[in-house]
């Protein structure tokens, strides 16, 4: 819905970064499985890395 509003606001980014973790199964409950809920912190890890990343080539950012 983020992007749809975007583009129809005519502010799209040039570039989209996708972190994501993939369920083992589908279901209608709340909350997350054991293994999701284990591999979240990676998937973080790996947004801020990216994030980091395009900011110091962006020159907004200094290389830790």
């Amino acid at each position: 819905e983020l992007l749809a509003t975007a583009q129809l606001l005519g502010e799209l980014p040039k570039r989209v970064f996708l972190v994501g973790v993939e369920p083992e199964h589908v279901q209608t409950q709340l909350g997350l499985s054991e293994t999701v809920a284990k591999a979240v912190p990676a998937a973080f890890t790996r947004a801020c890395e990216i994030v980091e990343r395009e900011l110091v080539q962006m020159g907004k950012w200094a290389a830790a």
